[in-house]
């Protein structure tokens, strides 16, 4: 049997059609350096204790069946739906 290498992906439903989407992640590997020029530069805050391997999600996606546009939140963010405007 082959194998099927598993890549990363974030996977969200589209808030106008419901279509589900998925959406490649850039993976990043750098020097610590600089990984942390990177992160000020993307004014994303610097955890000393990770690796320098970093998974950067999109920061807009684009759903595949109806066009439509939106502002990408990170997994595990804290806002809400309430917090969004159409």
């Amino acid at each position: 049997m082959k194998i099927a290498k598993l890549n990363y992906a974030y996977w969200w439903y589209c808030l106008s059609c419901e279509h589900e989407n998925y959406e490649r992640c850039m993976i990043v590997d750098q020097s610590e350096e600089a990984q942390k020029e990177f992160l000020e530069q993307e004014n994303i805050p610097v955890n000393e204790d990770e690796s320098h391997i970093m998974i950067v999600p999109p920061k807009q996606v684009k759903c595949k069946k109806c066009g439509k546009t939106f502002i990408a939140e990170e997994p595990f963010s804290h806002s809400s739906d309430e917090d969004s405007e159409d």
